[in-house]
């Protein structure tokens, strides 16, 4: 234990600094975003704020699927970048294009074709349905602009370059803001959407965001953009194999990970409409909580995935575990935090004109008190495990979780137990207790220290 805060000195909590402090930003200002919907169209009622949650979350799970997708060049370029191969991190990029682009098309299509289809499976009444149908037809085709925006992000990530796609998303983020208040509100002369607005605010702040991305990559980083060769050569059998171990995997883990709290989603909608609209304004509020510990797990996957770029297993190592218990020790704080405050958060939730008061209060206790449990998975698995490639691992222990736990315990305490959602929710995070069992058999069996990179294609595990 002593080796590891050995590794605690100025330069690498500068490191820490630079890369989990943007990151944790721009994921704040998305979740801060996603609670700024709900608030604004809180007044036109609980069909609104449930449509437009559940249409977010449908769209995100999409996002992580592609985030997934971008696994390869997330965790490749760290490697490559820490072995002095730009070249490397180059081809990398062109394959999470082409294979980001390939996997959400025919959900564009979904989106663009039959919305409805997708909305049903909420069973909400006819009022819910058409809101929430209109919202995912005007927002679901954007998913094509994220499997452009977000590989470009994780590469320059990835190369410790964070604060340019923070910068543009928080310039994403408040024009999102501003034209939700003029569309959903109809301000200074522009037409009252309603939900409908809040849908067009999105969408076009996603291809602003998008846009300015790529001409940043092409203008100031160029040496980084993949040109015809660099897509050519991502197709070559042993290329091609290599960035598929990593990215295969880790779509499946995203994926479906994000399909489960989307099914989540429906599933608490046949609790009734209200608690979905609690949630849909609760959810927003965890991420907002969870911003910084993701940005502190970005870090961890980047300096980790460096070192064993670079055969520095020993400090990939003490890297890793130092930021784990960072992380998970802060946590700790949250939920006393939110306990003593809990006359400020009902003031809180009563301006957010959240429905069922009480029940609002107690789920976001319960979800505070279980932070530092998803702060250690999530920093276990997307930051260690998946930092030296041991992808399949990593997704069974998300996808089990989720599909072998979660779920099932929420479809019989729903269905047969009819419990109300606090229970449920509390059940649910049973979840989360078998994560952290395997996840920290895994790490200490310490078979995801790899180089990644260097010839053979993935170097042997490290034996400690």
């Amino acid at each position: 234990m002593k080796s590891v805060f050995q590794a605690a000195d100025s330069q690498f909590w500068r490191q820490v600094r630079s890369i989990a402090i943007p990151v944790a930003v721009q994921s704040l200002l998305f979740s801060l975003l996603g609670l700024i919907d709900a608030l604004m169209v809180a007044t036109l009622g609980d069909n609104a704020v449930a449509a437009v949650g559940l249409g977010g979350r449908v769209t995100f799970f999409n996002l992580l699927a592609i985030i997934g997708a971008s696994a390869g060049v997330a965790i490749l370029a760290a490697q490559y970048f820490g072995a002095n191969n730009i070249a490397g991190v180059k081809r990398t990029l062109a394959q999470s294009f082409m294979f980001s682009l390939l996997i959400t098309f025919p959900f564009t299509v979904l989106y663009l074709v039959a919305p409805d289809t997708v909305i049903a499976l909420a069973g909400g009444d006819s009022e819910f349905n058409g809101l929430a149908t209109n919202y995912l037809l005007l927002t679901g085709w954007t998913v094509i602009l994220t499997a452009i925006a977000v590989p470009i992000e994780s590469m320059l990530r990835a190369v410790g370059e964070a604060k340019m796609p923070t910068y543009i998303s928080v310039f994403a983020v408040f024009l999102n803001a501003a034209l939700n208040a003029l569309l959903i509100f109809g301000l200074w002369g522009f037409p009252e959407w309603g939900v409908m607005g809040a849908a067009v605010g999105t969408a076009v702040s996603r291809l602003v965001q998008t846009i300015m991305l790529v001409v940043y990559m092409l203008k100031w980083r160029g040496h980084y953009a993949p040109v015809l060769q660099d897509f050519k050569d991502g197709l070559v059998k042993k290329a091609r194999q290599r960035y598929l171990s990593i990215s295969i995997p880790a779509m499946l883990q995203n994926g479906g990970w994000a399909l489960g709290t989307v099914t989540y989603s429906f599933l608490l909608g046949h609790i009734s409409v209200s608690a979905l609209a609690v949630m849909s304004i609760l959810g927003p509020i965890e991420s907002v909580v969870l911003s910084g510990f993701f940005g502190l797990g970005v870090a961890t996957a980047t300096l980790v995935g460096q070192e064993l770029g670079a055969e520095q297993y020993d400090r990939a190592w003490n890297k890793a575990w130092l930021l784990i218990i960072t992380g998970v020790g802060t946590a700790f704080c949250i939920g006393p935090l939110a306990y003593f405050g809990q006359a400020g958060i009902q003031h809180a939730l009563v301006y957010l004109n959240t429905p069922e008061l009480d029940i609002a209060l107690q789920v976001l206790l319960i979800l505070a008190f279980a932070i530092p449990l998803r702060v250690f998975n999530m920093m276990g698995i997307s930051g260690a495990l998946r930092s030296g490639g041991d992808m399949k691992y990593a997704a069974f222990i998300d996808i089990f979780g989720l599909w072998g736990i979660g779920i099932p315990i929420a479809l019989f305490t729903i269905f047969v137990l009819g419990w109300p959602l606090p229970w449920v929710i509390l059940a649910i995070l049973t979840e989360e207790v078998v994560k952290i069992v395997l996840v920290l058999r895994r790490i200490h069996g310490k078979r995801w220290l790899a180089n990644l990179v260097n010839e053979p294609d993935a170097a042997p595990a490290i034996a400690l």
